[in-house]
């Protein structure tokens, strides 16, 4: 009896040292979605220094652990479909992954209105959920972490769409993935990574904010700091939870430490595009952010190292007490900032949201249209669909004829229209640069712009307000124009 009690304990302490040879990021798992038409790259951690056999389609890959013990592995480009499944072994332990399917992988990521999960819709799109059933359809929703050195993994599971599943997914990354497999019939994988509240500095990595130095001398001193009081509590064997007061100062608000968290354990999952709802945080550094996410984009993409991935940005919303006075600015100038930034950056678009907002709430309930518009984006610059209409009316050029402005615009789609009624919340100026209200209509697919309190215009301002209530310029299309201004005088 002692001898077999013996022979299992040594079994059992085997079975343990091999269990402890393989590890897997939490990425690479049951029930994944990976990138099609394209190798793809999956990794992991051989304890053991051993190499590790990577089988695939009866094909057999190699790999070898650094000095780090981790390994990558490229597999062959893959069709869209599925299911498969894939063996990888190493020093006598073998992992079998299943129920994986090739489609195309979307980051998704920004702040609240990213994380605003479909159970918030119960009521406005019950039916949607109900029918909510599509194992093409899966999320990895990233548990928010923050840290001040990048993490290797991070912490989540693969699911596919069902009614139970799918009210914890993201709603508008649901939606945009619904369009996108409703279109082109390709699963779809979100990979979602946001946090409610956190400003682009927070997803940006460390070395690239030297642009920003009041940013990198923040996330250093905050490392520095965590870092000494890790020793400490180390020391004094003090429990992590007395760890300096840190959720008192909303460490994850601090520069770098999203990125290092939730982001930079994502590489090098290879990826179709990120889709970023984000911009609340920084309203009061709007000419900042400017140049804050293209820093952050040009991060990003250099790290997944596949070229200049899309990247589709969502402009703020509608939101506050309805503008009273012409050009009030507020959110008008984040936007801009997030205009520009999409008419500056290669392979980005926007996605416009000025007519789905709410006053009274910064997170408007109708996520399915902002779905809908990413998807318009993503077929566009992802998909390379010429023939689609992704975008509202945006301001191209103007020129002035008397006591009126011609404003000229691109994305006008089969026509410009208003939607009811005469043109709404423009705002024209002399060379005093204050602004009135004016009148507008649309003539030859342009806007003619006026008003008689103005004899010689300088510059017209649209939707130039947190909350520009009857703003109506459109495309037949239904996609509404880009708040602008013609100016570029200082706030």
């Amino acid at each position: 009896m002692m001898q077999k009690g013996i022979s299992f304990f040594i079994l059992l302490l085997t079975g343990f040292t091999a269990l402890a040879q393989l590890k897997l990021p939490a990425l690479v798992a049951d029930s994944m979605v990976l990138q099609r038409d394209q190798p793809v790259k999956i990794w992991g951690w051989s304890l053991s220094d051993k190499e590790v056999t990577i089988l695939f389609k009866d094909k057999i890959y190699r790999a070898n652990p650094d000095k780090d013990k981790k390994w990558v592995a490229t597999l062959e480009a893959t069709q869209a479909g599925g299911p498969y499944s894939i063996g990888i072994s190493t020093a006598g332990q073998s992992i079998k992954i299943k129920e994986i399917l090739f489609g195309d992988v979307w980051v998704c990521s920004g702040q609240s209105n990213m994380s605003f999960a479909m159970s918030s819709l119960a009521e406005k799109e019950a039916d949607d959920i109900a029918h909510a059933t599509n194992t093409n359809i899966r999320e990895f929703q990233v548990k928010r972490q923050y840290s001040f050195e990048p993490r290797e993994n991070v912490i989540g599971k693969w699911k596919q769409a069902n009614p139970e599943n799918v009210l914890r997914f993201s709603a508008v990354a649901y939606y945009m993935a619904k369009n996108l497999y409703e279109k082109y019939k390709i699963p779809i994988g979100i990979i979602h990574s946001s946090w409610g509240g956190t400003p682009a500095e927070a997803w940006t990595a460390a070395e690239d904010l030297k642009a920003f130095p009041d940013y990198l001398e923040k996330y250093n001193f905050y490392r520095d700091t965590v870092n000494l009081q890790a020793a400490l509590n180390q020391e004094n064997e003090i429990q992590s939870d007395q760890r300096n007061g840190q959720k008192k100062i909303r460490m994850h608000y601090q520069p770098a430490t999203l990125f290092n968290a939730m982001i930079a354990p994502l590489i090098p999952y290879t990826i179709k595009g990120f889709a970023w709802y984000q911009g609340e945080a920084n309203t009061r550094k709007a000419e900042e952010y400017a140049k804050l996410l293209p820093a952050l984009i040009e991060g990003w993409r250099s790290r997944w190292q596949q070229g200049d991935l899309p990247f589709l940005i969502v402009q703020l919303a509608n939101y506050m007490a309805p503008q009273k006075r012409p050009s009030e600015g507020g959110w008008a100038w984040i936007r801009e900032s997030q205009l520009k930034v999409s008419q500056t950056v290669p392979n980005t678009a926007l996605a416009v949201a000025i007519d789905i907002g709410e006053a009274k709430d910064i997170h408007p309930l109708n996520k399915k249209e902002v779905g809908r518009r990413l998807a318009l984006a993503a077929e566009r610059i992802a998909y390379h669909d010429k023939n689609v209409v992704y975008s509202g009316p945006t301001y191209q050029s103007m020129k002035k004829e008397g006591n009126k402005i011609i404003l000229s615009f691109t994305n006008i789609g089969s026509g410009l229209m208003a939607d009811g009624g005469q043109l709404a919340r423009f705002a024209i100026a002399g060379k005093d640069k204050k602004f009135v209200w004016a009148s507008a209509k649309i003539e030859d697919d342009q806007v003619v712009v006026w008003s008689e309190d103005i004899k010689d215009p300088e510059a017209v301002r649209y939707a130039w307000g947190s909350n520009p209530e009857g703003y109506n310029l459109y495309n037949r299309e239904g996609l509404p124009a880009s708040p602008f201004r013609t100016d570029s005088w200082e706030r």
